[in-house]
């Protein structure tokens, strides 16, 4: 299930969370007052490298697995946790998630967000 969020969405995170965000659009979505799209889900997926909120509203761990690194440098995915179970995020085939080392999967904890950007080499993590 997709939905749109408001006008200003992007504007309105807490600034922190958007530390760091490489994708090379970003000001102009913010300075355009960009709408992103948002998908809620409790249940185990792969995700697309289309730019969105993804929400994860489980109370049961899940696992989601990202698209391929290849074909998708540049992009970005965004992650928040509103479920009250832990959430796996794990590789596509034998591409590494990288935060300070190159992983197999990342665990996105109750309330947390995370953002993924893909550097054509790894999935980086914030």
């Amino acid at each position: 299930m997709a939905i749109q969020s408001g006008p200003g969405f992007l504007a309105s995170l807490n600034p922190s969370e958007l530390a760091g965000m490489a994708y090379s659009n970003a000001s102009y979505y913010m300075q355009n007052d960009y709408t992103l799209a948002v998908a809620v889900s409790s249940a185990a997926q792969t995700l697309t490298a289309t730019p969105k909120l993804n929400v994860f509203t489980g109370s049961s761990a899940v696992t989601w697995t990202l698209p391929a690194v290849a074909g998708n440098t540049g992009r970005f995915i965004r992650i928040k946790n509103r479920g009250s179970a832990t959430l796996t995020i794990s590789r596509a085939g034998s591409d590494q998630i990288y935060s300070t080392a190159a992983n197999t999967t990342v665990t996105v904890a109750a309330g947390v967000a995370l953002l993924l950007i893909n550097d054509g080499t790894y999935w980086l993590t914030n």
